[in-house]
């Protein structure tokens, strides 16, 4: 079901919940809401610009400055990858959580993966991809 067409059944769900005072604020909004974190949004511009769950301003206001790590890194896009003498590059911000200080597991495998920005062509399908992955626990490991 297209987002659009939820978020407005779940609208008219609040709505009726509201009107009938059966149960309390809290409960309608828990059970008749979206959450819009890992519903990918698209630019489309001649480059396409998506992005996924938090922005780092909106991570550093979730998690703290300390919480989060943020990686930069160019990315082939999808349409590009097979052909290896390639030169065009796309542009790939991951936000995580931050691994414990300290921690004796793997580099990456447990910073949760929370906010992916891609600038570069193929954005809005690659974003879908990671979206997906992004509701499943996506780790930077698995991303790597």
């Amino acid at each position: 079901m297209p987002v659009a067409q939820k978020s407005g059944k779940l609208l008219a769900h609040r709505l009726a919940m509201r009107k009938s005072r059966i149960t309390t604020e809290d409960i309608i909004l828990d059970r008749y809401s979206t959450d819009y974190r890992c519903i990918p949004t698209t630019v489309f511009s001649p480059t396409e610009y998506s992005f996924v769950g938090f922005s780092e301003s909106e991570a550093i206001a979730a998690h703290g400055e300390d919480g989060i790590e943020v990686y930069h890194r160019e990315a082939i896009p999808l349409q590009f990858s097979l052909v290896k003498s390639n030169s065009k590059v796309a542009y790939m911000k991951v936000i995580t959580t931050r691994s414990p200080e300290g921690a004796d597991v793997p580099k990456g495998s447990d910073e949760k993966v929370i906010g992916v920005h891609y600038y570069g062509p193929g954005a809005d399908e690659m974003i879908a991809g990671l979206a997906v992955a992004m509701k499943l626990g996506l780790t930077k490991r698995d991303l790597d």
